[in-house]
């Protein structure tokens, strides 16, 4: 296993004035976790050879020891900038690409393997400079993440990071993080709810989820004094100082933004053309809403809460409030641009299975905690799956 890092004693002091470098041998690795990413490697890659499909089959491979002697590891580094605006280098033990035989898998948090396709301009790229003999690194700013796991889209750099390679597209070390982030501070403010989620655990994972309005909202949406509670209780998770005196306003706000005509349908002894009249003003209201879209837009029952939001939480409620939705529920972003910019990834597959949870109890798991908070499967909701898929 061969780490594509051979360095110039030239090319390191230039290193020294550009950037720090953390993590960067491949020693750092202990044998062991050596050892376990070996297997893991040759049991994902050589599974390739036996799966069916449009794509012909490869020859299996005999043993490690032959995926070994011919496949080259690299490293995949995240690029975190520092308070000072310095760019360090961190190797991340769990990520890395593996070149064999003119193909290119790449890990993330094993066992999850991604084989590149010939036409992949990355793939392309890899190449390219490899076969050239160029030391080029691979680089990540941030962490992604698709519906049900994180994602990684590489990029090229040199030792130097005077450039950035995303895709077919080559930019100068700043123009790209203008391009892709808009501002050096935008980026540093997103590694910052990188390492915050990092640090999550399971219990906060469980006080997500109880305290998580958009599940209620869809399991037992028909309890609105149960979604509402527990709209309260995320915001008193999620913020400090939140007064008696808000948690009414707001409540109050927001009910009678979903239920607008509510009180008059209390009045008894109604005619039946009064009832007819207040469904169809219901109707129109609801139609007369915007329908807003986008990754801030905070809503209940499909009714845009933001304003209330805004009005009744400080500035410095609102902002940790954001934060608090940000860290658990990370915005989709894959090469599928449909779905990005308009949905959130239920963060929580990675905290279980980092703390030896079983693939395939999440759904469970997640249901479990959902009925003991008085939140059961509302059966007359049509069009609904029997389970609630959260990650």
């Amino acid at each position: 296993m061969i780490f594509h890092s051979a360095q110039s004693v030239v090319t390191k002091m230039i290193l020294k004035l550009f950037f720090t470098v953390a993590c960067l041998q491949a020693a750092g690795l202990s044998f062991a976790q050596t050892e376990k990413q070996k297997d893991m490697m040759y049991k994902f890659i050589n599974s390739s050879s036996t799966s069916v499909g449009i794509f012909p089959k490869k020859k299996p491979i005999t043993n490690k020891e032959e995926l070994f002697s011919n496949a080259t590891v690299y490293p995949i580094y995240k690029v975190v900038v520092n308070t000072e605006n310095e760019k360090e280098l961190v190797q991340k033990k769990d990520y890395f690409l593996v070149s064999y035989e003119n193909e290119l898998y790449k890990f993330i948090d094993a066992p999850k393997m991604f084989s590149y396709l010939k036409n992949d301009p990355f793939f392309v790229n890899f190449y390219k400079l490899s076969s050239e003999n160029k030391d080029f690194k691979i680089i990540y700013f941030t962490e992604i993440y698709s519906l049900d796991s994180k994602y990684l889209k590489p990029l090229i750099t040199d030792t130097n990071m005077s450039f950035v390679i995303d895709d077919d597209k080559k930019y100068t070390f700043s123009d790209y993080i203008d391009n892709r982030y808009g501002s050096i501070n935008k980026l540093k403010e997103l590694q910052e709810l990188d390492q915050l989620r990092d640090k999550l655990t399971v219990s906060d994972y469980n006080n997500s989820v109880k305290n998580d309005y958009e599940y209620y909202n869809y399991v037992c949406p028909k309890d609105t004094a149960l979604v509402l509670k527990t709209l309260i209780n995320q915001i008193k998770f999620a913020t400090k100082d939140f007064t008696t005196g808000q948690e009414l306003r707001l409540k109050n706000k927001v009910y009678h933004k979903i239920k607008p005509y509510e009180a008059l349908k209390k009045i008894k002894q109604k005619k039946e053309s009064d009832i007819l009249l207040l469904k169809t003003k219901e109707e129109e209201y609801f139609k007369g809403l915007t329908n807003v879209t986008g990754f801030y837009e905070y809503k209940i029952y499909g009714v845009s809460i933001t304003n209330e939001l805004l009005e009744i939480l400080t500035t410095e409620q609102f902002i940790d409030y954001k934060k608090y939705i940000d860290v658990r529920k990370p915005m989709i972003e894959t090469r599928l641009n449909f779905y990005n910019n308009k949905y959130r990834n239920r963060y929580g597959y990675e905290i279980i299975e980092k703390e030896g949870g079983k693939p395939g109890n999440y759904f469970e798991y997640s249901n479990k905690i959902l009925e003991d908070c008085g939140c059961f499967y509302d059966e007359t909701v049509k069009g609904r799956q029997k389970r609630v898929k959260i990650n």
